[in-house]
């Protein structure tokens, strides 16, 4: 530490200490990627802006609860899941690869 600059403090001390942390919380928040705020586009929604405020969760929610078409918002749904699971398994290996620490 003695003669490091604030840089090389950053570098060599900082960095490697906080690198787990780091990498931790990088695969808890990349699935969350899809999520668009679906609590801030619902109310706000209106037939006018629908064709382009409509995200992912606004369509299942339109398609399964206002017009009945469960089996196409379940679809969609598990879908969604399956490439949330998916993202989540590759930046955890991708992380372990990196030399920091996975969720397992």
């Amino acid at each position: 530490m003695e003669g490091a600059g604030k840089i090389q403090q950053i570098c060599y001390i900082t960095l490697p200490c906080i690198m787990p942390t780091i990498s931790v919380m990088l695969v808890l928040n990349i699935p969350n990627l899809l999520n668009a705020g679906m609590d801030q586009i619902l109310p706000l929604m209106n037939p006018a802006n629908l064709p382009v405020s409509d995200v992912l969760d606004t369509y299942i929610l339109r398609n399964g609860l206002e017009q009945g078409y469960y089996s196409i918002s379940t679809a969609v749904g598990l879908f969604t899941s399956v490439v949330k699971v998916t993202l989540l398994l590759f930046t955890n290996t991708l992380s372990k690869k990196m030399g920091g620490a996975g969720l397992w």
